[in-house]
């Protein structure tokens, strides 16, 4: 048998190599340059994207900061102005007060004149009873001479001179004479007395009566001071209310600007703890893509090594190719020497192979009856049992207990205390005081916290409309009409004010201006109980009753010091 050339296989086998290796290479490139763009890519867009909220929050704060700024300058100004409205009502207040103690003064001087004024009409009086009785006395002794001189005339029938004429002798008319002086002596010196002290107590009653007429001329100066020092009360009255209600306004819009300066503080806390969070999250992403980084350049690192590697293999593998062909090569030629012992070889092996084929099919047959004849017998267990469902698990005793035996929440009850009736049939106090309203019900107290008042001046006495409202002692009105002109829904609405003895001064506020208004005017006198107004809801209230204050000086002072018990 003749052997062929065999031909060499190192060209084929080092195309078929070379492509692989060729397309590894470009594969490797290709990856190496989107590594390369990813690298560069990712942290430009990471970046740009972490800079947009970090510039967004930055704006947001720089705004919030110039109007906290600007605010800020707002509220100072608006401090500068409520610090001047504040002096104006300290100023206007302090200015009340000295009206008010110099009103108090002239009313205190104003009833000492009019106590002295009683005294001189009360002098006057008893003088002119002292006058009477001296006239009468003397025309009593006026009366005792002519009726002598009637009873001489009568009795003698002779005129004085006649008597004279008709004595005998010198020493009988002397006697007559001077009996008759004795008698005028007497009655002239007795009418005499009387006129004298007639005529005295007629000078003391002109000096009484010029007194009276300066007591009366002082009593209508300290009047008129009283007048206009109650007039001057109530500008300066209405003067400190306007400020005061200016001083709110104005203390409102400074309430307004610190609430939007409190906001924006708030704003600006808020975003810095965005910003700080951003700024966390910006180094979080910059680790993560640091560390990002550092893998994907791992990864580069790894496949130029894999490349590299794979290179090396390929080589090999090619070096051992080359060896294997040569190896078949000369193992077919050896083949090609060795036909004929191959053949009988083959011959002998090709009818054993025969044999044990008819032997296989012959066991291949068998198995599938074997198999259809144990089916039947396993069916029964190959099927699953079916489930049999769990009994729920019974309720504990608490989830058994019914919902009546928990016992409900005990509610606290809710709204303002209620002081409730007051007893006012007791009679008045030793300072001479007593209650302005019949059986009221003390709705606030000397002191609580009221819808309009930190410290609620005085006490409310509630009790139906129209109810009449008296004087608690005597005195003389100071105010009567509204606390704001002509507005009764403001402030203290429609009020009484009451001078008294000792510096002492009673209010009475809210009271009714429509149906019936306050009965008394500026400057009149009242007395204990007299009806001063009625119960009404003018001015800043909640329901009908009087406020009833009493001050000391301009302070007020709690009035449950001064009413019955």
């Amino acid at each position: 048998m003749t052997v062929g050339r065999i031909p060499p296989p190192a060209a084929t086998g080092s195309r078929r190599v070379r492509a692989p290796q060729r397309s590894a290479r470009r594969a490797d490139r290709a990856a190496g340059v989107v590594l390369a763009l990813l690298l560069l890519v990712h942290p430009l867009t990471a970046a740009t994207a972490g800079a947009s909220p970090l510039r967004g929050l930055q704006e947001r704060l720089g705004q919030a900061q110039q109007r906290l700024q600007q605010l800020t300058g707002q509220r100072q100004a608006q401090e500068s102005v409520v610090d001047r409205l504040r002096g104006r009502t300290q100023g206007f207040a302090v200015e009340l007060g000295r009206v008010e103690e110099a009103l108090f003064a002239t009313i205190n001087r104003l009833v000492q004149a009019e106590a002295e004024l009683d005294q001189v009409e009360q002098d006057l009086a008893q003088l002119e009873a002292q006058i009477v009785e001296k006239q009468a006395a003397v025309d009593a002794r006026s009366g005792v001479y002519t009726t002598r001189l009637r009873a001489m005339y009568k009795f003698t029938r002779t005129s004085p001179l006649e008597q004279l004429l008709g004595a005998r002798d010198f020493s009988e008319v002397l006697q007559r004479v001077t009996m008759m002086q004795a008698f005028t002596r007497v009655d002239n010196l007795l009418l005499g007395q009387l006129r004298t002290e007639q005529a005295d107590l007629l000078r003391a009653k002109e000096e009484l009566q010029r007194k009276q007429a300066q007591a009366q001329a002082l009593r209508d100066e300290i009047d008129q001071q009283r007048v206009n020092l109650a007039l001057q009360r109530t500008q300066q009255a209405t003067l400190l209310e306007a400020a005061r209600l200016d001083q709110g306004a104005a203390e409102s819009v400074l309430s307004e600007y610190d609430q939007q300066a409190r906001t924006e503080q708030a704003s600006i806390a808020s975003l810095q703890v965005q910003y700080q969070k951003e700024l966390e999250e910006q180094e979080r992403r910059r680790l993560e893509e640091q560390r990002r980084q550092e893998e994907l350049r791992r990864q580069q690192a790894l496949s130029q090594s894999a490349t590299a590697t794979a290179q090396a293999q390929n080589q090999v593998q090619q070096r051992v190719q080359q060896t294997a062909q040569a190896v078949q090569a000369v193992q077919a030629a050896q083949t090609a020497q060795a036909g004929q012992a191959a053949q009988a070889t083959q011959a002998a092996q090709a009818a054993r192979a025969g044999t044990a084929t008819a032997q296989a099919a012959a066991t291949r047959q068998a198995q599938p009856a074997a198999s259809s004849t144990a089916a039947p017998r396993s069916s029964p267990t190959a099927q699953p049992a079916a489930a049999t469902p769990r009994p729920a698990p019974s309720a504990t005793p608490a989830q058994r207990a019914p919902a009546a035996q928990v016992p409900p929440a005990t509610q606290r009850p809710s709204g303002p205390p209620v002081y409730g009736s007051v007893n006012t049939t007791s009679g008045p106090t030793v300072d001479g005081f007593s209650w302005p309203v019949n059986s009221p019900i003390v709705t606030t107290e000397f002191g609580d916290k009221s819808p309009f008042q930190a410290s609620h001046t005085g006490i409310d006495l509630a009790t139906a409309m129209y109810t009449p409202v008296r004087a608690a002692a005597d005195g003389i009105v100071i105010e009567s009409g509204l606390a704001v002109a002509g507005k009764p829904s403001l402030s203290y609405g429609m009020r009484v004010s009451i001078a008294h003895k000792g510096g002492v001064a009673t209010l009475y506020a809210h009271l009714d201006d429509e149906k019936l208004k306050p009965t008394v005017k500026s400057g009149d006198r009242v007395e204990r109980g007299q009806v001063i107004g009625y119960i009404g809801m003018t001015g800043l209230t909640t329901g009908p009753h009087v406020h009833f204050e009493v001050l000391i000086g301009g302070e007020p002072r709690n009035p449950r010091n001064y009413l019955p018990k």
